[in-house]
């Protein structure tokens, strides 16, 4: 990587996939994510540099379930023998203000539930968060 990352990133929390906008055919499987970029995992190489037009399926806390828009640029792409797939750095942008309050949403909910699994409640009565803009 040329340049260095500035935004933290957060590990994904269950399945979450990115698909190109224009044919919906899935991209890859999203690894971790932060504001301004995206790291996922494909079968095939991305080329770098390139400009993917990017979809999301948000979770139900988030916007209902909706999806974020967004288009990103590949930064840098590698082999990852051990598990047999590519990764790749993406950098965001073209996101509306909406669609980054529910990325910082979603990363909360990824910290949120990272910390339930190491620090579990006695009780499942945590209480659920769910914004709607």
């Amino acid at each position: 990587m040329s340049e260095q990352r500035r935004f933290v990133r957060r590990q994904a929390r269950g399945y979450f996939h990115a698909f190109d906008r224009n044919s919906n055919k899935m991209i890859g499987r999203i690894v971790d994510m932060s504001t301004r970029g995206v790291r996922i995992i494909t079968e095939k190489p991305i080329e770098v540099p390139g400009t993917i037009p990017c979809k999301m399926d948000l979770p139900e806390e988030v916007l209902d379930g909706g999806q974020l828009n967004f288009d990103a640029d590949s930064k840098w792409c590698r082999k990852n023998d051990r598990i047999d797939c590519y990764e790749t750095g993406l950098q965001i942008h073209g996101v509306t203000e909406q669609d980054e309050d529910a990325i910082k949403l979603l990363l909360h909910l990824w910290m949120a539930e990272a910390s339930d699994s190491l620090n579990p409640q006695k009780d499942d009565a945590s209480p659920k968060l769910k914004i709607r803009y």
